[in-house]
């Protein structure tokens, strides 16, 4: 028999009343109902610059939860640069419409790519199928299919589409933040060093955007996997400070963009290899700083751009192309990951939760961004947030935490 699950929410009552939540058969509805609240989320009806567009909204509609299907908390949510070139409508990829979801503007873009959710309920044919037999109640998952809006409160997913996070039971060192952001940097700096040529252990290799939450990511993995790294950043007051960040992270160099463009740094890195071998150049940022790290590889080398931060366009001489065998890659990790076996991914997601629980990898530096209140001072709070991002003067990973009413997990049990 399939479980059925209704959740009643009501906009202006914190926590909803409990005659209008029902649960049949497998779950307590008026704890239920205190665990969750309303579904809320930060959504957008047109595209265009993020902080115009997106606004907060709850919704009221009552929610079947039906077989094959999970409901899900949301934990806390990262806010990456692709998420904003969705809302702009220049990603490649698209979201889905959520149909009725604003009782005023109905069909909404859901915001959100990444983060961490909770298992409240699980439908009945979910427990069984293969993908998510052994999802407990509890259980932290990522969400595996993209775009599927992870600024929100708390929602039904498919069973297929989540991914359980494989914690420890207890003294687990995957805290929120480093689950939160664990789909996307972390398994893109894997791919960087795994997907394209292999590196051999004890080569070297370069990256441009060494303090960005990927540029992070890839001097711990490649620590992990014997490869050294030489990093740039651009110059900032508190450059001795971020340096010393990132050489406790692992980076066996750093260095600033200015030293980099300069022209006694060829002979610089010489001696920095000593007859090594540096053949792959990571690149999110664009511009000179990636024209000068090509430069700098051995023959036959690749240059691989994962971003363009700068907005500036990639500049590569012909005689790298000709004499020094240069060759240039793009690497679009959301394409690459759809196309992964689940085997292959559950590998990679393993790999990681391992080194995270072994106390070799970090989350990225990061800042939490509580919502709560009304829709209209939650919706404050992401513009303020938007605009400090947009006007660089936050240098670390945002995450939302949304606030829930004062109940846990704990409170939720069979009938």
């Amino acid at each position: 028999m399939s479980v059925s699950c209704r959740v009643f929410s009501q906009a202006h009552k914190w926590p909803p009343p409990t005659r209008n939540l029902l649960v049949q058969k497998r779950y307590h509805s008026s704890n239920l109902g205190k665990v969750l609240g309303p579904r809320r989320a930060i959504v957008y009806k047109e595209r265009g610059n993020p902080h115009d567009v997106l606004y907060a909204t709850t919704n009221t509609k009552p929610v079947e939860l039906g077989g094959g299907q999970i409901l899900v908390k949301f934990l806390m949510s990262a806010i990456n640069p692709a998420d904003l070139n969705v809302i702009e409508g220049v990603y490649p990829k698209k979201p889905e419409l959520t149909k009725d979801f604003d009782l005023v503007n109905e069909d909404v873009y859901m915001a959100g790519n990444e983060g961490v959710a909770q298992v409240v309920a699980v439908g009945e044919s979910a427990m069984s199928n293969g993908v998510s037999k052994n999802l407990r109640v509890g259980d932290w998952v990522l969400i595996d299919k993209p775009q599927m809006g992870t600024w929100t409160n708390w929602k039904v997913v498919q069973s297929t589409d989540i991914i359980r996070v494989p914690r420890r039971d207890s003294d687990s060192k995957i805290t929120e933040p480093m689950a939160a952001t664990m789909m996307v940097n972390p398994l893109t700096a894997i791919g960087l060093l795994s997907d394209i040529n292999r590196i051999q252990d004890s080569h070297f290799v370069l990256q441009n955007g060494a303090n960005s939450a990927v540029g992070q990511a890839l001097i711990q993995v490649a620590k992990r996997m014997n490869i050294k790294t030489v990093n740039f950043v651009r110059d900032r007051p508190d450059y001795p400070e971020l340096k010393n960040y990132l050489m406790g992270l692992g980076a066996d160099h750093v260095f600033t963009y200015d030293e980099l463009l300069h022209s006694s740094f060829k002979s610089k890195f010489k001696e920095i290899l000593s007859g090594n071998v540096c053949r792959h150049a990571f690149n999110g940022i664009g511009g000179d700083t990636a024209t000068a790290m090509a430069a700098l590889l051995n023959k036959k080398g690749h240059l691989v751009s994962y971003g363009g931060m700068s907005k500036q366009p990639l500049k590569i001489p012909v005689g790298l192309l000709i004499f020094n065998d240069l060759k240039c890659h793009g690497y679009w990790h959301s394409n690459i990951w759809e196309s992964l076996p689940k085997q292959d991914k559950s590998e990679r997601i393993d790999m990681l939760t391992a080194w995270i629980e072994g106390g070799y990898f970090q989350p990225p530096l990061h800042e939490v961004v509580t919502l709560e209140g009304a829709d209209e001072e939650v919706t404050n709070i992401v513009k303020n947030t938007l605009k400090r991002i947009q006007e660089g003067k936050i240098g670390k990973k945002i995450l939302l935490r949304w606030k829930f009413p004062e109940a846990s997990l704990e409170d939720v049990g069979p009938n």
